[in-house]
């Protein structure tokens, strides 16, 4: 049975903090992105949302379907979770 729980990144404006864009993960891993983000275990599932740091571009970009150009001076950027 599927999970009705998907995973996309969020991108949301630095200066309005308003979401900009959402790419859902394909292929979503979530014992790869517990262990990649330390996940703690109030959080096993990854319900709550999960910033991205520069250090995560490379580990995300396996799992978008298409390419993200990351700008971490305008934009905040998030792995969430939304059904």
């Amino acid at each position: 049975m599927n999970s009705p729980e998907k995973r996309c990144l969020t991108v949301y404006g630095n200066e309005t903090e308003e979401l900009e864009e959402a790419h859902e993960f394909a292929g979503f891993d979530l014992a790869a992105f517990r262990a990649h983000f330390g996940n703690p275990d109030n959080d096993q599932l990854m319900y709550n949302e999960h910033p991205v740091n520069p250090e995560d571009v490379a580990f995300l970009s396996e799992y978008l379907p298409q390419s993200v150009i990351f700008d971490f001076d305008r934009y905040s950027y998030f792995v969430s979770c939304y059904v």
